[in-house]
């Protein structure tokens, strides 16, 4: 298997899962919403974008159904606008 076909098959599966009741990482975040992960600590510290949680020494996450809310919102104001 190639890097590319893992790559695609990766992507799928993290697209397939619901965010509800779990924790998910930047690189999903960053897959879901298209944008890059520096994106998301910027607006996070801007107060634009859900609060992470430590996991863990070095491990950090957010909680899924708080992306979740803040994808429906932008999709709602996007359509407003």
């Amino acid at each position: 298997m190639n890097k590319a076909t893992s790559s695609t098959r990766y992507l799928e599966m993290v697209l397939a899962l619901p965010l509800a009741n779990r924790l998910i990482n930047a690189k999903e975040i960053a897959i879901r919403t298209g944008k890059s992960i520096p994106w998301i600590y910027h607006e996070e510290k801007a107060g634009r974008f859900p609060k992470r949680i430590r996991i863990g020494t070095r491990g950090v996450a957010w909680r899924g159904c708080e992306v979740q809310r803040w994808l429906d919102q932008c999709t709602t104001t996007s359509k407003i606008s």
